[in-house]
């Protein structure tokens, strides 16, 4: 039987501002385009895990998705697209509004924040493998260098070694927690756009292992199971409203932590899920509106791995041409390929102990050779002028009925 989590507690925040009472802790000024990044990000994933809970609490499932490695392959490949693909991928990611340089800045800062601090380690890495023989353009390679640090690979796809190099690549960007990613590189593969997160949080105020014991946790079907539940007696953050309570559980950097939504009565992790409080849960850590006051936590150690193509989802939340080989554009990658997505692989995990938390995460956006050059079939009579350009002069004008007279 499958364990169902708290909400939270698949989906970690990553939150860098200090709570009251808690000793002075460095707090980053990130400027207007790195917010306005980070704030798509968020939006991003909280519309995922909606989606992929579903509107069902009878069939929900245990869900752990990592927004921000999401967001940096999509925003990568982003910088590739045109047109209609460009606008509808933008408003997925926020960038409604900013220009193609805020966006990058804004990425740069963000990716460029992801880094060790305070005994917490955090990673980002971005790869581009491209396949051999395919050039891409040279304004977008420099931009994927700039601004996403990218790694940029060219293979031979065909070689079985390629696939091995690429998951050995995540592999070690991952501490080893994601040794496979990419199952398989069809014949018709000409890139991949690569993320990896790495997270090692230590608990500001680790659990004992002797406090930890079976306890009773309710499945969504109403059943009761026992689960090896840590516990600690401390001071934590704790806000309530109506419709969910929240915990505060922070990590040894102090800029770092989880935050734990319990549903309220008669809700479910679908319900919180759909309105996922982000906007609200961001203020009350970061507003001064933390009081923390004496707490028995009993928290489930958890270890969670998870994985799927969610393309399917980007495509429900508004990018579905990508995945369409006749509407897809992403001319501007220059590759001179009709190109578009065909899988974008996301896998996740996470494990939550007395210790802290280790979590890892990589995502594979997936483009292909597709869909068809655009033909200009002079199958029917027609008009045709020469002209000369150079004076703005119709030279000779006609029209052929028949080309056969």
């Amino acid at each position: 039987m499958q364990i169902l989590p708290t909400l939270a507690a698949v989906l970690p925040l990553l939150v860098l501002a200090p709570a009251a009472q808690e000793p002075p802790r460095a707090k980053p000024a990130p400027g207007p385009a790195t917010g306005a990044v980070a704030a798509g990000s968020n939006s991003l994933g909280a519309r995922m895990l909606a989606e992929l809970l579903g509107k069902d609490p009878a069939a929900a499932r245990n869900v752990c998705v990592a927004p921000a490695s999401i967001a940096v392959a999509l925003g990568m490949l982003w910088n590739g697209a045109s047109g209609e693909s460009a606008a509808r991928l933008g408003r997925l990611l926020g960038y409604e509004g900013m220009s193609a340089a805020d966006v990058n800045r804004g990425c740069a800062a963000l990716l460029a924040g992801l880094s060790d601090r305070g005994g917490v380690s955090l990673r980002s890495a971005q790869g581009l493998w491209l396949r051999q023989g395919v050039q891409l353009d040279g304004e977008y390679l420099a931009r994927m260098r700039a601004h996403f640090a990218a790694e940029v690979t060219t293979a031979d796809f065909s070689r079985p070694e390629t696939l091995l190099a690429i998951n050995s690549w995540v592999k070690a960007r991952t501490a080893g927690r994601i040794p496979e990613v990419l199952d398989r590189i069809p014949a018709d593969a000409v890139l991949y756009l690569i993320n990896a997160i790495y997270l090692n949080a230590p608990w500001l105020d680790p659990f004992e292992a002797k406090w930890t014991e079976d306890r009773p946790f309710q499945l969504v079907s109403g059943a009761s199971v026992p689960v090896p539940t840590m516990v600690r007696n401390g001071e934590y953050a704790i806000h309530e409203t109506k419709e969910w309570s929240a915990l505060r559980l922070p990590y040894a950097d102090r800029r770092t932590s989880m935050v734990v939504l319990l549903p309220g009565a008669g809700r479910s992790v679908s319900d919180v899920a759909a309105s996922l409080p982000l906007a609200e849960v961001l203020e009350w850590v970061d507003g001064g509106r933390v009081k923390r006051g004496r707490c028995t936590v009993q928290l489930p150690r958890l270890h969670v791995e998870w994985g799927q193509d969610v393309l399917p989802v980007l495509q429900r939340l508004g990018v579905a041409d990508l995945a369409d080989p006749e509407q897809a554009d992403l001319s501007g990658l220059g590759t001179g390929i009709p190109l578009f997505v065909s899988r974008v692989l996301h896998r996740t995990w996470l494990e939550v102990n007395e210790a802290g938390t280790e979590a890892a995460a990589a995502t594979v956006v997936e483009a292909r050779a597709g869909g068809r050059p655009k033909i200009f079939a002079v199958d029917r009579p027609f008009v045709f002028l020469i002209l000369d350009e150079a004076q703005r002069l119709v030279l000779f004008a006609g029209a052929i009925v028949d080309p056969r007279a």
